[in-house]
């Protein structure tokens, strides 16, 4: 063979494997960090994640609360959860997160299905619940 059909057939091969490596979205599911936390050791909050809601604590004299006023809160009809979404909206793209974490799938895990895959790494024991994943993930 001349050098001239290497030249064409190693251009080829290249081209042949980049486009095969396009359209994949199997990397960003292996792509999902696992959060370390040493043996021992609680995560805590970024100051922009601890200071954007303050805590409430009950006061003393307050009466238990109900099967039914738990039912409305976590149904978030106090209202409570629409400023958890704007404080946590305001944060992802203040901070630049939105600059590679996107609807679909990329380089980064994607926000669509972000909660499956927390549900499935609880499942597998990396954390106790999805939600302590995804604050230790995320934070």
């Amino acid at each position: 063979m001349s050098k001239r059909m290497w030249i064409i057939l190693l251009v080829s091969i290249g081209l042949a494997l980049l486009v095969g490596a396009c359209g994949s979205n199997d990397l960003a599911d292996d792509l999902t960090p696992v959060p370390y936390v040493p043996e021992g050791e609680e995560p805590t909050l970024r100051a922009e994640l601890r200071d954007g809601v303050p805590p409430v604590e009950p006061a003393e004299d307050a009466p238990p609360a109900d099967d039914d006023d738990m039912d409305d809160m976590e149904d978030g009809e106090d209202g409570a959860d629409t400023q958890l979404v704007a404080n946590g909206e305001a944060l992802f793209n203040n901070n630049g997160c939105a600059g590679c974490h996107m609807a679909e799938a990329g380089a980064f895990p994607a926000l669509t299905g972000m909660g499956e895959r927390a549900q499935a790494r609880a499942d597998e024991g990396v954390s106790d619940s999805a939600e302590e994943y995804l604050v230790t993930a995320i934070v």
